[in-house]
């Protein structure tokens, strides 16, 4: 290992050996990696992290071992420990006891025994960055209501199209170029953004629903239910979309460019009609769980009007995390955000629909680009070079107001307009 990183692995390691006697072993392979395992309270569980030259300015590498947790949780750790490690990189602080330390928490939190007495982390408190935001000029357009969206008949541009770009040199760019239905300069909602079925009326709100459509909360006082144990994948997230041209434009801008560089990861690329920040994700199953869902969010409508943040988003900066497996801009968001996301929690929770991610452990983000199983079968690649992004870590692509929220179905199929198809819909007009 370099000078630098043996001294704060040294140093790291040193600390943590007395926090958590007779759990930790290192060893040595080749001269330039070192990997430390980490037995968890929870005996059939072992975290390895693997140290290189580049640490302390870039995080080990982690892998979670259990014979009882699922695939989906021990995807979960990891991932929630990248994300802990990533926001202590370049601080050149001794990593190794802060994310030793979580991973008891966090398997404590999720996988023990839950207690009144537990608090919600603070990991969603904004830390300060390099850049102040700007006040927002963006004008938020009256939307429309928005009804359960059908898949498309046609293959429109997006990451479907992209199937009709191979085999000849130079079509990463025609792609890149087609991804663009309409360049509008502001944020208006155009025909093409918003191609959409006209909703079916909605329920009654019961007599109970108007009492609950006074509540209004702050950021500490929303009720946090005790949530069960659910190995369930998630398959549906709750999202801001972007719609901002500038962002648009950003994000096919940088695509472009990434692409130039090496045209293998177009199939993984965003396009500007994709591009969303999410709130939280759930798992819904089920034709039952999805109109559980629908309902939760519906009956909690006015709530979730009344929350409506009147801040912008500002997405500035792009970075990666699960080892380069997602490339995203980076989004910074005030206060009135974080609130707006735990009540769409609030909504789930109190119909039975739990979130999949930790109630405190939020890192906003727009993906631009994600790595998946499918096309590391068909490449054998499993993180995004660093190389095709690295020139872009500057970007700035603009800002995103609030307009409303939308539920959207994971995958690959896309509506009329490109983006994911959505069971419900709430904008923020009362």
């Amino acid at each position: 290992m370099a000078e630098l990183a043996l001294k704060y692995f040294g140093a790291g390691y040193q600390l943590a050996k007395p926090m958590f006697p007779n759990r930790l072993s290192v060893k040595t392979e080749g001269s330039i990696l070192h990997i430390v395992t980490f037995q968890t309270d929870h005996k059939d569980t072992q975290i390895f992290f693997y140290f290189d030259e580049s640490y302390p300015s870039r995080i080990p590498k982690i892998k979670v071992s259990s014979a009882t947790l699922t695939e989906d949780q021990k995807a979960d750790l990891s991932e929630s420990l990248h994300r802990k490690g990533k926001a202590e990189e370049y601080s050149n602080s001794q990593t190794l006891p802060l994310l030793l330390e979580h991973a008891g928490k966090w398997l404590q939190e999720n996988y023990g025994k839950k207690t009144s007495e537990s608090k919600p982390s603070k990991r969603n408190e904004i830390r300060e960055e390099d850049w102040q935001l700007q006040p927002c000029s963006e004008l938020v357009a009256s939307p429309r209501e928005i009804s359960p969206s059908t898949p498309r008949d046609t293959t429109p541009s997006g990451r479907k199209s992209k199937e009709k770009n191979t085999g000849e040199s130079g079509q990463w760019q025609s792609w890149a170029d087609s991804v663009i239905q309409s360049n509008p300069g502001d944020d208006e909602e155009t025909s093409s953004d918003w191609n959409v079925v006209e909703s079916k009326s909605r329920p009654r709100p019961s007599k109970a629903s108007k009492e609950v459509s006074q509540v209004k909360f702050t950021l500490d006082s929303v009720p946090k239910f005790d949530v069960p144990v659910d190995s369930r994948r998630a398959n549906y997230f709750v999202a801001i979309r972007c719609t901002n041209g500038d962002i648009g434009d950003g994000v096919t801008e940088v695509v472009k460019k990434m692409l130039s560089v090496d045209n293998v990861y177009q199939p993984i690329c965003y396009n500007r009609n994709e591009v969303h920040v999410t709130l939280t994700t759930v798992a819904l199953h089920s034709d039952s769980d999805i109109n559980k869902a629908v309902a939760a969010l519906q009956d909690a409508r006015e709530v979730l009007i009344n929350h409506a943040p009147t801040s912008c988003l500002t997405v500035s900066g792009i970075d990666e995390f699960q080892g380069s497996k997602v490339v995203f801009g980076k989004v910074k968001v005030e206060e009135d955000v974080l609130l707006l996301r735990k009540v769409v929690r609030w909504a789930f929770e109190r119909k039975g629909i739990y979130p999949k991610d930790n109630f405190g452990d939020y890192h906003p983000h727009m993906t631009i680009a994600k790595v998946n199983v499918g096309f590391t079968k068909k490449t054998g690649l499993r993180n995004i070079s660093r190389a095709v992004y690295e020139s872009l870590l500057d970007y700035k692509f603009g800002q995103q107001g609030v307009k409303g929220i939308h539920l959207c179905q994971m995958g690959h199929d896309r509506r009329a307009d490109g983006f994911y198809i959505c069971p419900t819909q709430i904008d923020f007009k009362k």
